[in-house]
């Protein structure tokens, strides 16, 4: 069924495309039509209004651009960093093959961004130039048509991009019927990029959208591939075979840092065996052939971040050196730190050559996701094979053990007006629970997610299952924000079902607060109460978190929807796992809800930590000499 939006849309592209075809109809005075608007043509401007990552939508301008004015050749550039032209795609045409031709196009480019009007030569022999470029032009004709942001109905628009048309035969060269046709392909290609809900949000719409799912399937499958192997060099090259698929760059590097040497050094190389087509077979680089930007590298490890470096002949301006990149002409290089608690254990680095592609904002953000991914992966590799280098410690519960506490954050976060604590006591028989503190980059020192998680069952099985969950989680929450705590788990759920085998679950808490309300967002997952202690009544009580266990179906149940709860003054949260509630005394009796509520009860004007050490003294006398049957786990937050 058309919406409103679709049915205005559809009439206007039908009175457009009836008078292109009627100026069609009538050879242009330069010679052939070439622009008749057959089947083909119509197809490819039909592509233009179907949603599509930007990458796509792209080229499908250029195609509509070919099919409804005939060119042989062309590109797209797009204005981006305030007015600074970026090559988009091409068509037989690509940036060493506009570097290399006549600056006579350029200055016609330079003409229509600054005038925000279409230029026709319909002869370049019969064009005036003063610069005596026009000999080395291999077009006999050329068009180029501006891309009009807001407004190009009333043509008060502004220059978003260009499209660039020319044709070398001297049978066909354009006119005003070709010249027409490309303006309302270009009127065409501006509603598909601004989308359906342009007008109302002024945004990208459905191509958004889109791109965003794209980007959180390739996240997701980045994490499925991370966590399918602990082998350190198995890892290393999954994660540059993902990288090289995800950048579609033209090489990829992985480097590390060792202990003891603050200095990146190289493992493992890949790039794409162009001979192989359309099959994009990779083949492995070695340390010989690893030419790399020093000065970019030695940013990323300075702060931390993603560093993207385009147009290097430009911007590298003689000062980096290494001259290697110059001569294999390089347009792009990006790197990200591989960075899991604040340690960096080494970088990703790709590039890419003039004739492919530049790193976008877009590029970047996913680069910076997958390389969280990435070091959760790596974190746990290296110790999987330092586990193994010490004959695997003492047995497989060790190795387990291990894992499930470099789950659990090493320091709070510095959160304004609250006091945080956590802790996790592992059982003897390992299981999966952990907890995690992820304070928000926008808001820092302000915005913080807590985490509280249990995965069913025991041993190594359940601790790469928390693994998993908290490596997409995390990235989740990088990728998408905050905010959302139902949406986060909802997500997390539907990977969780395509990943664990049946009878495996997880249940698990997601609280955002925001200490500039003083406000607390939660969903849950058929997680354990919340028990919340009040300063205004000095008393206790459980709230049911509810909600459906993840891993199980993506059809029926599922988690809670948000809630929220204003913190006051002295107001205390106490989170747990159900280790705490059902640890079983000499004679099976569990603790249970009410002994741990009336705990709170009576403590509830004291510290996090004060609170949380005496339940671990509570369970300590209620077990006796039973030992540690499942973990226990716990996160409090007061509100000063």
């Amino acid at each position: 069924m058309l919406d409103q939006f679709e049915y205005r849309l559809l009439s206007e592209i039908s009175h457009k495309l009836d008078y292109a075809i009627r100026s069609a109809e009538v050879p242009s005075g330069g010679g052939e039509s070439g622009g008749r608007l057959d089947p083909q043509a119509l197809r490819a401007l039909q592509l233009l209004m179907t949603p599509a990552a930007p990458e796509v939508l792209h080229q499908r301008i250029m195609d509509g651009m070919a099919a409804s004015t005939g060119a042989e050749r062309g590109f797209l550039m797009m204005i981006e960093d305030g007015r600074k032209l970026r090559f988009k795609c091409g068509l037989h045409m690509d940036q060493q093959t506009i570097q290399r031709e006549s600056g006579y196009s350029r200055s016609i480019i330079k003409q229509v961004v600054s005038t925000g009007d279409p230029v026709l030569i319909a002869d370049t022999s019969q064009a005036q130039d003063t610069s005596g470029s026009v000999g080395n032009l291999q077009a006999k004709s050329i068009l180029c048509v501006p891309l009009l942001f807001g407004g190009a109905q009333s043509g008060m628009g502004q220059v978003g991009g260009i499209a660039y048309l020319d044709s070398s035969s001297v049978t066909h060269s354009f006119g005003p019927d070709q010249l027409e046709c490309a303006r309302i392909t270009a009127e065409l290609a501006v509603r598909a990029i601004e989308g359906p809900e342009a007008g109302a949000t002024g945004g990208n719409g459905g191509a958004d959208s889109l791109k965003l799912q794209q980007n959180f399937e390739r996240l997701l499958d980045v994490g499925r591939t991370i966590s399918s192997t602990l082998v350190l060099d198995d890892l290393l090259e999954l994660v540059i075979e993902k990288v090289l698929e995800v950048t579609r760059a033209d090489r990829g590097f992985l480097m590390l840092i060792e202990e003891g040497n603050p200095e990146p050094k190289f493992k493992i190389g890949l790039t794409w065996n162009k001979k192989d087509g359309d099959k994009r077979k990779k083949r492995k680089l070695d340390e010989s052939q690893f030419f790399f930007s020093t000065t970019v590298t030695k940013k990323a490890l300075e702060t931390k971040k993603p560093v993207v470096l385009n147009d290097i002949q430009a911007s590298m301006g003689g000062s980096d050196p290494s001259v290697s990149m110059m001569q294999m002409e390089l347009s792009s290089v990006m790197v990200a730190p591989l960075v899991e608690k604040g340690k960096i254990l080494g970088l990703i680095y790709v590039d890419s050559k003039m004739s492919n592609r530049e790193f976008g904002d877009s590029d970047v953000e996913l680069f910076e996701a997958l390389a969280g991914q990435a070091a959760i992966g790596l974190k746990n590799a290296i110790l999987y094979t330092q586990v193994a280098g010490q004959q695997r410690m003492e047995s497989e519960l060790a190795l387990a053990a291990k894992m499930q506490q470099d789950l659990c954050p090493e320091t709070v976060p510095a959160i304004q007006g609250v006091e945080i604590c956590g802790y996790m006591e592992p059982a003897r028989e390992v299981g999966g629970d952990y907890y995690d503190f992820v304070e928000d980059d926008d808001a820092p020192g302000q915005v913080i997610s807590m985490v509280v998680g249990d995965v069913s069952g025991k041993g190594l099985g359940a601790g790469i299952v928390a693994v998993m969950a908290r490596c997409f989680l995390r990235s989740m929450l990088s990728a998408y924000g905050m905010d959302d705590p139902s949406q986060l788990l909802g997500y997390l759920n539907h990977t969780l079902c395509g990943e664990l085998e049946p009878g495996k679950f997880m249940t698990m808490l997601l609280m955002n607060y925001d200490a500039r309300r003083s406000v607390v967002r939660y969903a849950a997952a058929g997680h354990e109460n919340i028990i919340i202690w009040r300063a205004a009544t000095r008393k206790a009580e459980a709230i049911t978190s509810g909600g459906s266990p993840l891993g199980i179906s993506t059809t029926t149940g599922g988690p809670t929807q948000n809630s929220e709860m204003q913190l006051f003054p002295g107001d205390t949260l106490v989170t747990y796992t159900d280790g705490v509630t059902e640890a079983m005394d000499m004679e099976d009796n569990e603790y249970e809800l009410e002994r741990l509520l009336a705990l709170v009860d009576r403590l509830g004007g004291e510290t996090p930590q004060t609170i949380m050490d005496e339940i671990i003294v509570d369970l300590g006398r209620h077990r006796g000499k039973r030992e540690v049957t499942d973990d226990i786990t716990m996160v409090l937050l007061r509100k000063l």
